[in-house]
Formats: C-alpha cells, structure tokens, sequence
C-alpha cells in the first residue's frame, strides 16, 4: 500500500504539465488546423511553424480537389461527353468498356443493356430478353462484339453485339450479382446467392 502511495506522489499530473505546440504530433495539429476557418488557418500558419508545416499538407489535397472541381465544372475547359438514355431505362446499374474501347455497356431497370458508341455518344443496340434487371455485365477479352449479362432472375446470357442477340444462356438458382471472363475467353465466372460457379461456354 505504503509503495503505491509512493508511486502515485511521484507520478506527474498531465493536467498540470505545461503545453507546448512543438510537443503536439503531426496528427493533432493537422486535426486542429481540418476545424479552423480559412482566415484563422491563415493566421495559425504565420504564428507557428508547426502550425504551417502540418496544416498546409493537411489542406494540399483540399484545395487541390477544390481546383479540380472548379476546372470540370467549367464547359469551356472540360467538355463533358454524354449519351441520352431513354426515360424508360428507369435507372443504371453497371458499366464496362470492350477490350477495343470503342462500346460501353450499360445495364438498365427496365431489363436491358445498352451498347453505346464511345466516340459518337450514340446508342447503336438495346439488347432485350432478362426477365429482371441485369446487375452485371461485361466485355470478352478479346472479342469486342461478345458481351456478357447477369440479371437479378439468375440468367446469364452471353450476346453477339452486331446481331442484338443472346448466342448462349444459363439459368442460376440466385440473382446474378457479379461476372468475370476468364483470360482465355471460353469461361465465364459468375457470384450468385452464396456461390461462385465457373461456365465453360464453348462447350454448350
């Protein structure tokens, strides 16, 4: 008892020790600097160094993405490129490029996927045959036309782009949540309920 007491007497009280900014971590006084208004940080970076070193890393990346913003929103510097989708699409789900990156693929709530033409912004085909909203898509590797889709009724469909139609199909006892290719283009992964399955297509 006699040696705590002891212990506790020499043990300094941090509330009582003196505070100094140059005894703060980095972390703190990037912290404190994040909650000042611009005109006080001003102030805090020419009273103390710390304060200056610190903060100004701390808002590098504010004020660079402030720039950023500024610069997209303006037309004259960022052409934004875009193309309209019927009002009957209801709503975009997912999106993949082709391997040559001339289409984007786009899948929609009213049970399609649309190929767009990248560099006239114009829907080229509406490939129509999910009985649910498609969740997934993708490219082949290697072939631009073949693009695959997954719907949330478990069908898979694999689709030749210059006909519009689904050259092969599968049927999953779960919504199709996710799809990959696989590098040599003969098989297709699909994630759906609680299971990973692997379609080798080229057979069937």
């Amino acid at each position: 008892m006699a040696d705590e007491m002891e212990e506790d007497l020499q043990r300094p009280d941090l509330a009582e020790l003196p505070l100094c900014v140059e005894d703060l971590p980095d972390l703190a006084i990037a912290g404190v600097v994040s909650f000042l208004r611009w005109p006080d940080v001003i102030g805090a970076f020419l009273v103390n160094r710390r304060f200056h070193e610190c903060g100004a890393m701390a808002h590098h990346d504010v004020v660079r993405e402030q720039h950023t913003a500024a610069w997209l929103s303006n037309p004259a510097q960022y052409s934004r490129v875009r193309a309209d989708l019927p009002k009957t699409a209801k709503s975009t789900i997912a999106l993949a490029f082709s391997s040559d990156c001339s289409t984007l693929a786009s899948t929609h709530g009213d049970h399609t996927v649309k190929l767009v033409n990248v560099m006239k912004s114009e829907i080229i085909a509406t490939l129509i045959g999910h009985p649910r909203t498609p969740w997934t898509v993708k490219f082949h590797p290697h072939q631009s036309h073949v693009v695959a889709s997954g719907c949330l009724g478990g069908e898979l469909r694999i689709w030749d782009a210059r006909t519009q139609a689904a050259v092969n199909q599968a049927t999953l006892p779960h919504p199709v949540i996710s799809l990959s290719f696989h590098p040599d283009g003969e098989k297709l992964a699909a994630a759906a309920g609680t299971k990973l399955y692997i379609w080798d297509f080229s057979t069937t």
